[in-house]
Formats: C-alpha cells, sequence, structure tokens
C-alpha cells in the first residue's frame, strides 16, 4: 500500500467514522421504533 497520500488517508478515516455513526443512528431509530411498536401492542 504505497503511494497513498495523507489526504486520501484522512478522506478514508473520515468516510469510515460517518459509516460507523450513521450505523449508531440506524440502530437507535429501530430501538425507537420497536418501542413504539411495543407500545401499540399493549393498546
Amino acid at each position: 500500500m504505497t503511494g497513498i497520500s495523507d489526504e486520501s488517508m484522512l478522506i478514508y478515516r473520515e468516510v469510515k467514522e460517518i459509516k460507523i455513526r450513521y450505523r449508531q443512528q440506524k440502530d437507535e431509530i429501530q430501538a425507537r421504533i420497536d418501542e413504539l411498536n411495543k407500545g401499540k401492542e399493549r393498546m
């Protein structure tokens, strides 16, 4: 892996962080939807 500039390494790291953050948000939203569905079932 030679010839990779610092700039592309930075971009790569940023993309990786964004993907992780996106996945966490998706999990949180899914958890919220599950809670709402459980609330509906009780009614």
